[in-house]
């Protein structure tokens, strides 16, 4: 538990902006509890957790996990107990695509001839397909009109926006450069 009460100081160590992303920052939540012992009188001789991070590109995961390291390290010495951390699933950062980019440039004049409206460059703490591009140093943006339901019960989409959204990428496959 004061593990848990310590990573909050990763906001104070990685406290970076970027206004592209949304949220603007980095994240470090604790997502997921593992049940230990069925009644409340008894002191777990074991926890286990699970903590979901989201960095900024500025940051790579190793640094990120050695500052985690250090303080595990600090609770075990304080707490005369051991921590043992793994990771489940690791998605490092890819490189940000310029907003200048000309794939975003078509993207936005795409969006602004089928949707009449303009889009608008950001950044998302998820993984997306673009990232495979930008891992081989290819601009890549991605697109989709949502309607905030995704990882929701009932989580769903319009049959309109997914036709829409796929005039805009045969848009951008049209268009000559």
């Amino acid at each position: 538990s004061e593990l848990i009460g310590r990573l909050e100081d990763l906001y104070k160590i990685y406290k970076q902006r970027d206004e592209i992303f949304v949220p603007p920052i980095s994240t470090f939540e604790p997502t997921h509890h593992l049940e230990n012992v069925p009644n409340i009188n008894t002191i777990p001789a074991e926890e286990t957790f699970y903590m979901d991070m989201r960095t900024l590109p500025c940051y790579t995961r190793e640094e990120v996990l050695a500052t985690i390291k250090v303080l595990c390290e600090e609770v075990e010495q304080r707490r005369n107990v051991r921590i043992e951390m793994t990771t489940e699933m690791t998605l490092p950062s890819s490189p940000a695509t310029p907003v200048d980019a000309p794939v975003v440039k078509l993207l936005q004049d795409a969006i602004e001839d089928i949707y009449h409206q303009k889009g608008k460059t950001m950044g998302i703490g998820g993984g997306t397909v673009a990232a495979s591009f930008r891992k081989k140093d290819l601009n890549a943006a991605v697109w989709c009109t949502m309607e905030q339901m995704a990882h929701q019960p009932n989580e769903y989409s319009i049959i309109s926006n997914m036709v829409n959204d796929s005039n805009v990428f045969a848009h951008i496959a049209l268009t000559k450069i």
